[in-house]
């Protein structure tokens, strides 16, 4: 009877035995499904862009879908965009091609076009107060400084000097003096346009209204233009001194000219007064 007992007893355990061992084994075979997590909602989306970080859960899985690691908004900033090219205001300095080399100024840029020129010109060293004279200048891009004084035919009493230059294709040449010293009147334009293969000259005629030792100034000036405005550069001046010889008859009428008012008031009408008178009293011619 004990021993039929243990031998259902030993029967039951081993088949719960290989009961547990086929439950565990199917457990072990059937992997769970992957559950793909649903894409937030636009609101959720801006929710969790403007929440901040949270830390992940501790302890694996949890019951909600596994969520991706968002990247950090802490990114580096695109660097600034490079400064635009320099523009030359009122002579500043340029930039890039339109401007040329960088950190040049406009003006040196002008002054660097400047070409060099010979010149010579001429002027009495001495005249008379009641005589006019020519003051002359020539200027070239091609002729030597020789070649433009022999053009010059120079009287003995003239003056002839050369000189070398830079100047642009726009030249202007101006000769002055002080009122009470010289009339002087322009024989040819002011500004000219210097040509290669093209000289230039200008003439001016001077008449002395005083005596003695008097100035004249000769001034070549470069016209430039520089950020859109034109401008002058004085390239050459000279000062040149004329001894004006001053004749008696020219003091005479230097002196007529001056004072003829008074003279007239003075001299001449009393003078013509007592002629007259004169003429009055004198006796008639006896008849012989």
């Amino acid at each position: 009877m004990k021993t039929s007992i243990r031998h259902c007893a030993s029967v039951i355990g081993l088949a719960l035995g290989l009961a547990l061992l086929g439950a565990c084994g199917e457990k072990k075979e059937e992997a769970p499904a992957p559950v793909e997590a649903a894409p937030p909602a636009p609101a959720a989306s801006a929710a969790a862009a403007q929440a901040p970080d949270e830390a992940p859960p501790v302890g694996g899985l949890t019951g909600s879908a596994p969520t991706r690691p968002r990247p950090s908004r802490d990114l580096p900033s695109p660097p600034p965009p490079p400064p635009p090219p320099d523009s030359a205001i009122g002579g500043g300095t340029t930039r890039g091609p339109a401007g040329g080399a960088p950190g040049v100024d406009a003006a040196d840029q002008v002054l660097a076009k400047l070409e060099n020129a010979n010149l010579a010109f001429r002027a009495p060293a001495q005249m008379r107060q009641d005589q006019s004279a020519t003051v002359e200048l020539h200027l070239s891009l091609r002729q030597e400084v020789a070649a433009l004084e022999r053009e010059l035919a120079a009287a003995p009493t003239d003056r002839v000097e050369g000189a070398q230059v830079r100047v642009s294709r726009r030249v202007e040449a101006l000769l002055t003096a002080s009122r009470s010293d010289f009339e002087i009147t322009p024989i040819s334009a002011t500004e000219q346009l210097l040509g290669s293969a093209d000289d230039v000259a200008w003439s001016w005629e001077i008449k002395p209204l005083d005596g003695g030792t008097k100035s004249l100034h000769l001034t070549l000036n470069s016209i430039l233009v520089v950020d859109g405005a034109t401008t002058r550069r004085t390239v050459r001046s000279f000062d040149k001194e004329i001894r004006v010889e001053v004749s008696g008859l020219a003091v005479a009428r230097a002196f007529v000219a001056k004072n003829w008012q008074w003279l007239w008031a003075t001299l001449l009408v009393p003078l013509a007064g007592w002629i007259w008178r004169r003429l009055r009293k004198a006796p008639p011619n006896a008849q012989t």
